[in-house]
């Protein structure tokens, strides 16, 4: 069960690590999203819808794997408006009265699921053995909506029979509550081995022969720039510095995401950016990976680079689980974000950037990446 119904390069990914890895076992795998979809053009995998979900686990019980990303504590409304941009606009103006009431959950479900990601097992409502396991996800009780809910949030998780998660933040927001958490990179990391670039060339919808030494450029929508005219001189400056062009590629096409729409403005500034964008989520893998820096404010995109080696930097504090992800895992070359004004600190992280640590914490923490998967397995017998 993940996000994986919305057009988010790292939501999408999940689904497809998980078959990957537990394809030998056996085992039926069935994906279920908020909603019944088909991204397959995009690369992803269908997902079933959760009243489906609901109707399965209450008639065989099996096991809940929880897939990852900034699940955790998000309410039924803001999931929904991740996916139907009328929705998404909507939400505005009943913000408050979906927060206090939770009431989309009737729309998208039975309505007996308080928290989507975070079901308790008395709510699946099944006489079968149920299992709940979250896989290296993110959120904190003080970023939720439904903070004010927490004794729900608190059932749900002490429900669980196994819990990782990608960060500190998150591991100590839990502890909070008195539960106890593994905290592991997030799965993603793993996606070269799954994927290796040799492969990534027969999946890509583009000739890549005509690529020259860039940079790789993402912003999402509600990252924007407060001031675009010195970002771009910024941007203009870099480029000339460090001999590179830019390409923007947007990663989050789904609502409140929407990269496309200031890179698209970006790209008709100068010729030192060439927009592309992405038909798969291969296309996007493969320009990360191929990249000599990546630049932007997506936390997948960064395990991406980090994944295939390439020096990454992310860009706007206002990000707080990239930072955080950072100080949790990557501190030894980065560990924050660089606001907008400081593209001109950038020339020299990247001069200093340490090859050498960044694989030996690469290969470490890939070993933690097998080894949650391991433990994740041992709780599935």
């Amino acid at each position: 069960m993940s996000a994986s119904d919305r057009i988010n390069y790292g939501d999408l990914l999940f689904p497809i690590i998980i078959e990957k890895l537990f394809d030998d076992c056996n085992t039926k795998i069935i994906k279920y999203g908020i909603v019944e979809s088909n991204l397959s053009d995009f690369g992803a995998l269908p997902t079933l819808s959760y009243r489906e979900f609901q109707r399965n686990i209450k008639k065989d019980g099996g096991n809940v794997i929880v897939g990852g990303g900034e699940v955790l504590f998000v309410d039924w409304g803001s999931l929904y408006a991740f996916i139907n941009f009328f929705y998404s606009k909507v939400l505005f103006r009943i913000d408050r009265f979906e927060a206090k009431f939770n009431l989309t959950r009737f729309f998208l479900s039975d309505g007996n699921v308080k928290v989507p990601f975070a079901p308790q097992k008395k709510e699946l409502r099944s006489s079968k053995e149920i299992k709940i396991i979250y896989n290296a996800v993110g959120g904190t009780f003080k970023n939720s909506r439904l903070r004010n809910k927490w004794r729900d949030f608190k059932k749900s998780l002490i429900d669980a029979d196994y819990i990782s998660v990608r960060d500190k933040r998150v591991s100590n927001s839990l502890k909070e509550y008195g539960i106890e958490s593994v905290i592991t990179p997030d799965s993603a990391l793993i996606i070269s081995d799954l994927f290796p670039f040799e492969e990534l060339l027969g999946k890509i919808s583009f000739n890549p022969d005509q690529l020259k030494d860039y940079i790789f450029l993402q912003i999402g929508k509600p990252y924007t720039p407060p001031n675009k005219t010195e970002f771009f001189q910024q941007l203009k400056n870099l480029s000339e510095k460090l001999e590179m062009e830019i390409i923007l590629c947007p990663i989050g096409l789904a609502p409140r995401h929407e990269d496309d729409i200031y890179l698209t403005e970006l790209s008709q500034k100068s010729e030192i950016f060439t927009f592309i964008m992405p038909k798969n989520i291969y296309d996007i893998m493969f320009l990360i990976a191929n990249s000599k820096i990546y630049l932007g404010t997506s936390l997948h995109g960064l395990i991406t680079a980090q994944s295939f080696g390439v020096p990454f930097i992310p860009m706007d504090k206002r990000v707080i689980k990239v930072e955080e992800y950072c100080k949790t895992w990557t501190f030894k070359n980065i560990n924050r974000c660089i606001n907008y004004s400081e593209l001109n600190e950038i020339p020299e992280i990247f001069r200093n950037w340490d090859s050498d640590i960044a694989y030996e914490n690469l290969v470490a923490q890939k070993e933690l990446v097998y080894k949650n998967f391991k433990n994740i397995e041992q709780h599935l017998i």
